[in-house]
């Protein structure tokens, strides 16, 4: 409730999808998801480098391998499969982009060994951060129109 008063109608938020179950990150997803049963538009985005500590699914990087052995693509749909997320828009970041993100990265540089440790692999190589995956979700099927916005049907005692 304190974070949809902050926000405007028509926002969409973003959060992390919670690939490795990062506590921090879980809780940020239950909230947008909250927010989307409030009538918000939600999008999940592959939380790096946490999401990749089983690699990339085959469906992202293009390399092929036994779909049997895609450990990540098994894990992303376990994850994902109580979240409404819809199909996935996957962008390959270009040498400049990939730059732009290690920079954006570099800002956190207390966790910067502690991440490397999670993916056994330096930030900086392509296969870590070399992607952004964002997955729209679908409003609950429960949430009704009401003033404009979609709303849950709670009253505000409830909530």
């Amino acid at each position: 409730e304190q974070i949809e008063r902050l926000l405007d109608r028509g926002v969409r938020i973003y959060a992390p999808a919670a690939f490795a179950s990062h506590a921090d990150h879980m809780v940020v997803r239950a909230a947008a998801l909250a927010l989307r049963a409030e009538g918000f538009e939600v999008s999940l985005y592959a939380d790096l480098p946490h999401a990749t500590i089983r690699g990339w699914p085959a469906w992202v990087n293009g390399k092929n391998g036994p779909t049997s052995k895609d450990l990540a693509s098994a894990l992303w749909e376990h994850v994902l499969a109580p979240t409404g997320a819809a199909g996935p828009t996957v962008r390959h970041l270009d040498a400049a982009a990939h730059a732009e993100k290690l920079l954006a990265v570099g800002m956190y540089g207390t966790q910067l060994q502690a991440l490397e440790d999670l993916v056994g692999r330096p930030l900086a190589d392509p296969e870590v951060l070399g992607y952004e995956v964002i997955w729209p979700t679908a409003p609950p099927a429960h949430a009704v129109q009401h003033g404009g916005r979609r709303r849950s049907g709670l009253r505000s005692c409830d909530r």
